[in-house]
């Protein structure tokens, strides 16, 4: 099984550092024996969801280019209200 992981800080500036989730991640995912497709790294607040990476990983899982994605908490990819509403429901 193809994944994809995403990542990410609220600034650059505050000694903040996503290494550690990544890290997890990738543990997360060898033990599962899945393979790790792609990575998505923002450094910024989930304020929104008007960041590259994250518009990236959601083009990239519209063309079904990983099977699954992990990332740390729902409150790293998007804390902005209904921000997942026109992600939630997925066509097999």
């Amino acid at each position: 099984m193809n994944c994809g992981i995403y990542v990410r800080v609220s600034t650059r500036d505050k000694g903040q550092d996503f290494t550690n989730q990544l890290i997890a991640l990738r543990e997360f995912a060898a033990t599962q024996g899945w393979t790790i497709c792609q990575e998505y790294v923002d450094q910024q607040s989930a304020k929104n969801g008007d960041r590259e990476q994250f518009q990236r990983m959601f083009r990239d899982a519209s063309q079904r280019n990983f099977d699954v994605l992990l990332f740390w908490s729902r409150w790293i990819a998007c804390r902005a209200k209904g921000c997942w509403q026109p992600y939630s429901t997925c066509s097999g």
